[in-house]
């Protein structure tokens, strides 16, 4: 949070189309960086990554242009985190720097969320590993203002003499809006773009000859601009190849004053439909052209739907937005991008800061029918907590309040997750996982890996099975449970399985259901 004074005293949704398969947010090598921040109210800020993984892995967090290098181990229980030197964040605008980029390796796949963490100024993001890393991006972040942010995106390289070429959607630097310039990256060298006054880079583009990392925020953002309360805001950017045209998300819990939500065009006349439980929402588009991007205020869950792909960002307001008679209002800005249903997964292993924060939560989005599988931790979710999104009754949200550290998310079905949390004058938030569009569960309840999961489903023999016993086995070989029948006088508690379809031995796409029928 930067309020005025401090400024003073510092400065004197349509059908979704189907995605081709790809890496998700796991991964065993990751490039990373962290755009400029405001200087915090005191102290110096914490850079730490949280690591978490399925099963035990060890690895390497390196920083090229320093002598900082650090080993680490981790399991499925027992996550890590590394710090990071301060001396990372700190680049000079429209320059390339060389050196400052965050190297991460693994043994076997792991899953990173960057903190960074300063009194009344934090935040953070989801890291994507190399292998998910693309070419093609457009930036989204929030515009500036008058008292101590500025819009801003940070390129890092990947590989050696790696051409960039930026078109951006407002002057930065010496570089006009619209005219492409170009710079040139080493493995690990940066670039920091910031946009002046209250602009925001939103809609830039940038290409490049080899694999990059993009991030998106604002330095300082208060949002709504003008509005007391300020925070660093930053999300790494996923490639335009992997964005998504499907999206559910719920408001963030213990707030008063509604989010803002931004949607951005990757195409010319892309049709969109935004709808809440009470119609669509004010200043909602219904169309978008590439690089547009458009924001309005919710108070309620919302579906969002395209017939072309979009990026979907979700904002906490400053706290001063929080209405007067609001009980000890908490928090201050973040930014979420939320994942569209593509990319949801059927297991997310995350990590939220274990000091600094007195509410963590997490928003979860899953398909009603598999609602009834969901679990936290290895212990079932209570469905009364969640309710339909939007007016789609197949769709259901909930706010789960959640401690300090790591947790495990697991379902028969894939689903959604925004991580966040709020403290007086503070915010952080980050998506749960980006999937891999294979729709295949990785891991079975306590975290360990499926047997046979991946990327087909392996019909197992489920005759004789009870029907807990056969949701369990279809799952280890990476199939879901269809329809279930019964004959006269079974039930589900005491109901064995007396025929199965398809058969088993069969061989089918990753999530294919299995219908069975019970007699006892």
């Amino acid at each position: 949070m930067r309020r005025a004074l401090l400024a003073f005293i510092v400065c004197a949704v349509a059908v979704p189309t189907p995605l081709a398969a790809a890496a998700d947010s796991r991964g065993t090598d990751f490039w990373l960086g962290f755009p400029a921040a405001e200087n915090p109210i005191s102290g110096s800020p914490a850079l730490r990554l949280l690591i978490t993984a399925p099963t035990a892995a060890s690895g390497v967090v390196s920083v090229p242009g320093t002598a900082f290098s650090e080993n680490f181990a981790v399991g499925p229980e027992s996550p890590t985190s590394v710090d990071l030197p301060e001396s990372v964040e700190l680049e000079t605008a429209d320059s390339v720097t060389s050196g400052k980029g965050i190297h991460v390796t693994a043994s076997s796949p792991i899953a990173v969320q960057a903190l960074f963490q300063a009194e009344g100024l934090s935040d953070g993001y989801l890291a994507l590993p190399t292998s998910l890393l693309g070419t093609a991006y457009l930036v989204l972040d929030y515009p500036g203002n008058a008292d101590c942010g500025e819009a801003e995106f940070e390129i890092v390289g990947t590989q050696a003499a790696t051409t960039v070429t930026i078109v951006p959607s407002v002057a930065i630097g010496g570089h006009a809006a619209g005219v492409p310039y170009e710079i040139s990256l080493g493995a690990g060298s940066t670039y920091l773009g910031q946009a002046s006054g209250t602009n925001a880079t939103t809609g830039t583009s940038i290409t490049a000859d080899k694999p990059v990392a993009v991030l998106g925020g604002n330095s300082c953002a208060q949002v709504p601009v003008g509005t007391l309360a300020a925070n660093y805001i930053v999300e790494q950017m996923p490639p335009t190849s992997v964005w998504g045209n499907d999206f559910s998300l719920m408001p963030f819990a213990g707030r008063t004053s509604g989010d803002q939500v931004t949607l951005l065009g990757s195409a010319d006349g892309t049709s969109v439909s935004v709808t809440g439980a009470s119609g669509t929402p004010g200043g909602a588009p219904t169309s978008l052209n590439a690089g547009q991007g458009v924001t309005f205020t919710i108070d309620e869950s919302i579906r969002v739907t395209a017939d072309k792909p979009i990026l979907v960002a979700h904002f906490a307001q400053g706290e001063d937005a929080e209405e007067p008679s609001a009980p000890n209002p908490t928090g201050d800005p973040t930014m979420v991008l939320v994942p569209p249903h593509q990319r949801w997964h059927y297991t997310q292993s995350l990590s939220t800061p274990t000091s600094g924060f007195s509410q963590r939560y997490l928003n979860i989005v899953i398909a009603t029918a598999d609602l009834g599988t969901l679990r936290l931790d290895g212990a079932p979710v209570p469905a009364l907590s969640f309710a339909p999104v939007g007016n789609d009754p197949t769709v259901t949200g909930g706010r789960l309040a959640v401690g300090g550290g790591a947790h495990v998310l697991d379902a028969a079905g894939p689903f959604g997750v925004e991580v966040y949390g709020f403290e007086p004058n503070d915010a952080f938030g980050w998506p749960g996982a980006w999937g891999d569009g294979s729709r295949a569960p990785l891991l079975i309840p306590g975290g360990s890996v499926a047997a046979g999961s991946g990327s087909k489903c392996r019909v197992p023999k489920l005759k004789r099975k009870r029907l807990a016993a056969a949701r369990k086995a279809l799952r280890r070989n990476g199939c879901r449970l269809g329809r279930v029948k019964k004959r006269k006088g079974a039930t589900l508690k005491t109901g064995r399985v007396v025929r199965q379809k398809p058969a088993a031995g069969k061989t089918l796409r990753a999530g294919a259901k299995v219908s069975v029928v019970l007699d006892d």
